[in-house]
């Protein structure tokens, strides 16, 4: 996307030049630069050269437009929204940090077929990187034992470092690229945890953002080696069972009572139980002949912050106990 956004402004800038030497002639005003010469993570500022103006034009003020794209930011300085008077050079407060701008300069003149306006150029702009947020495990693969892991993108940085961690905090490894994941292999019975920085190049110089708060990993809870839950319903009760994942501080247990419908939270037990009997959901008797659907939520609290195991697999539980197990990805059942 940021190749696009400097192929697009470097085309622009090009065909800009080209009809404003075509269409006035000798005394066409000729524009050249714009360059980004400090940042902070809210802030940019732009500097650019001062136009070639002939004869009696004379330059009015310069008009600043700015966006995360290109259409919206050049409207800005086509519409003088931001004057910026005479001066070469302005700072672009209040932005949002590890962004990628497209800036526009436009200008007023003044010449002898009255008051004109013409553009200094573009560029694509970017803040420096800010604290990696979003970091979460997509999913958790039990039966091939491999974790996947997500952050949120910052449209500015040029990569990310990621340091994927046992739950004790040892280093298991380290990775910089400009891909927005990680995935490893690791062990149903174990927690890891993990932290992301961004970083970005700017002018020949790299720039680091802040370490992200560090998120915990953990498996999805089900029977050993396996995917889905054991279980069963008998004598009027569904009985869940599953492996227990050393330092989870709690299970929470969620009932849907058909394939589809919705889930309902039906019981919270504590981190050391591998088991539960429900005997009612949603004030309504566990029947007999009926199938549940179940997954159960780790849950662990780590320095007031909370982290669970999502959800992607789904159990269906009944009379002849545990069925196979239904997936559940980007907020749908599957098959």
């Amino acid at each position: 996307m940021k190749e696009k956004f400097k192929k697009l402004s470097q085309i622009l800038l090009a065909v800009a030049a080209f009809a404003l030497v075509v269409g006035f002639g000798k005394n066409t005003a000729l524009a050249y630069g714009l360059k980004q010469t400090a940042q902070t993570e809210t802030s940019i500022t732009v500097t650019w050269d001062a136009p070639s103006l002939y004869g009696s034009n004379r330059l009015q003020s310069y008009y600043i437009g700015y966006s995360t794209d290109y259409k919206t930011a050049r409207a800005m300085a086509e519409n003088k929204s931001v004057p910026v008077g005479t001066n070469r050079s302005y700072t672009i407060n209040g932005l949002v940090p590890g962004t990628e701008y497209e800036v526009c300069v436009y200008y007023t003149y003044t010449s002898s077929r009255g008051t004109n306006s013409s553009s200094v150029g573009s560029g694509t702009l970017k803040t420096l990187p800010g604290q990696v947020t979003g970091v979460n495990q997509e999913m958790w693969w039990r039966v091939i034992h491999n974790v996947d892991i997500t952050w949120d993108k910052q449209t500015g940085a040029d990569g990310y470092k990621f340091t994927f961690m046992d739950e004790r905090g040892n280093v298991i490894e380290t990775v910089t690229s400009s891909y927005v994941g990680y995935s490893h292999r690791i062990d149903n019975k174990k927690i890891y945890k993990g932290c992301c920085q961004a970083y970005s190049v700017i002018n020949g110089v790299t720039y680091w953002g802040p370490v992200s708060k560090t998120a915990f990993f953990m498996t999805q809870p089900a029977k050993k080696d396996a995917r889905e839950l054991a279980g069963k319903v008998s004598g009027g009760k569904l009985n869940v069972k599953w492996e227990k994942v050393k330092g989870i501080n709690k299970y929470n247990i969620y009932v849907a009572s058909s394939k589809g419908g919705q889930f309902k939270k039906v019981k919270t037990v504590k981190g050391n139980k591998t088991s539960v009997s429900i005997k009612k959901i949603g004030g309504k008797k566990v029947k007999g002949n009926k199938t549940y659907y179940v997954y159960v939520e780790g849950v662990k609290k780590v320095n007031g912050e909370t982290y669970n195991t999502g959800l992607l697999y789904i159990t269906p539980i009944s009379k002849r106990g545990a069925g196979s197990v239904i997936y559940y990805t980007a907020g749908q059942w599957n098959k």
